[in-house]
């Protein structure tokens, strides 16, 4: 039986965090949690890192990660785009 492993291979991120910017489905900073997710969805993740409650969405199909911190409103968005390579275990990779 051979065990097949996932790694890394390239991340690239985009961090916002000036009020010019929006997303592509018109989120900006200063948007409330809940108008994040009535309009990407319930299907999100939730983690705190430095005092941030964060909630972010993974599209597997795209291999893109869109990430939101919120203090009281919204006031970081984190885009990221990952290219994963699988490898067998035996392969030496």
């Amino acid at each position: 039986m051979h065990k097949f492993y996932w790694k890394c291979t390239r991340l690239l991120s985009l961090v916002i965090f000036k009020e010019k910017y929006i997303t592509q489905k018109g989120i900006k900073l200063g948007s409330s949690k809940k108008e994040v997710i009535d309009v990407y969805g319930e299907n999100y993740y939730e983690r705190e890192d430095t005092g941030e409650e964060i909630i972010g969405y993974f599209d597997k199909t795209k291999k893109v990660n869109i990430e939101f911190a919120f203090r009281d409103d919204l006031d970081l968005i984190m885009v990221s785009k990952i290219d994963w390579k699988g490898y067998e275990a035996d392969s030496g990779f």
